[in-house]
């Protein structure tokens, strides 16, 4: 059962690398080059399905996997997979719940602009320190897949 976790909670990480980092930061960075109000128009869009209830329960599922890999594992996959506790915790899970999700619903609020210089202002007031946030989630989930596979390799 601990192998079975431990190859979950590698998936899991793995998932949030990948949504993270491609999803996340290439198509931010590609709204970049869109004008401002359609950037912010699709940011709306991509926004109103990322904070529907079943992808932010999926957000809690792997902490409780890695949770259960720790419970369960040997002395040095309970380790790997407390440090990778941490770093989703610290680095995946609390940034998306105190600084991502509310600049997201922050974002459904505002209106379509038709201002260029304003969007211009908003998007870029939105844009940059969501695409900084989202970095630090790739990273941490990244940290977390190496540690997650270490332990698997070494029990």
């Amino acid at each position: 059962m601990a192998k079975v976790l431990g190859m979950l909670s590698c998936f899991w990480v793995i998932a949030c690398t990948v949504i993270f980092g491609v999803w996340g930061l290439w198509v931010y960075w590609g709204a970049g080059g869109m004008p401002p109000g359609a950037a912010l128009a699709a940011a709306q869009g991509w926004v109103a399905i990322s904070l529907m209830p079943a992808a932010m329960a999926a957000l809690f599922i792997g902490p409780l996997l890695i949770l259960g890999r720790c419970l369960l594992a040997d002395r040095t996959a309970c380790l790997s997979a407390s440090l990778a506790l941490v770093l989703v915790g610290v680095g995946v899970v609390a940034p998306t719940l105190i600084w991502i999700t509310p600049m997201d619903r922050g974002l459904l609020d505002l209106p379509t602009f038709a201002d260029t210089r304003e969007a211009s202002r908003l998007w870029v007031a939105y844009s940059d320190p969501w695409v900084q946030l989202n970095g630090v989630r790739t990273v941490c989930a990244a940290l977390a897949t190496g540690c997650l596979f270490w332990g698997l390799c070494r029990s």
